[in-house]
């Protein structure tokens, strides 16, 4: 049987199929809010750890492989849509067996002027939250 973080990423990776065949949409656009304001476009999320943390293979710029492990209890939001003209890429599920690649262009982590929340954060007049 799996355990509660197992079962998360399972319905999460659920709902972005759902989302997917729903709209009609090939790639969906993940994006994980840490509490810390931080956003990240997700390639792959797995229940490793464990233990109460969770980690993600956000993309990256120039596409460097990375892994961010966090608490589960510092995840804001998980986001899904479909990818705007300027993002050529989506979401591939669990990492089980190293990187699951997903071609195409990456804007980067932490790129926030892209995104209409990062826009609205700056028409605000507050500034950028921390990157990680």
């Amino acid at each position: 049987m799996a355990g509660p973080l197992e079962e998360l990423v399972k319905r999460i990776e659920r709902r972005v199929e759902r989302f997917e065949e729903d709209h009609g949409v090939t790639d969906a656009e993940v994006t994980i809010e840490l509490a810390d304001g931080a956003m990240h476009r997700v390639r792959t999320i797995s229940a490793e750890p464990g233990f109460g943390f969770i980690s993600f293979a956000p993309h990256g710029e120039d596409d460097d492989p990375q892994e961010i492990i966090v608490p589960l209890g510092a995840v804001r939001q998980v986001r899904i849509g479909a990818p705007g003209p300027e993002h050529a890429f989506g979401f591939a599920g669990t990492s089980t067996s190293g990187w699951q690649g997903v071609s195409g262009l990456s804007a980067g982590t932490g790129r926030r002027a892209m995104t209409a929340w990062g826009r609205a954060r700056a028409a605000s007049g507050r500034p950028p939250a921390p990157r990680t």
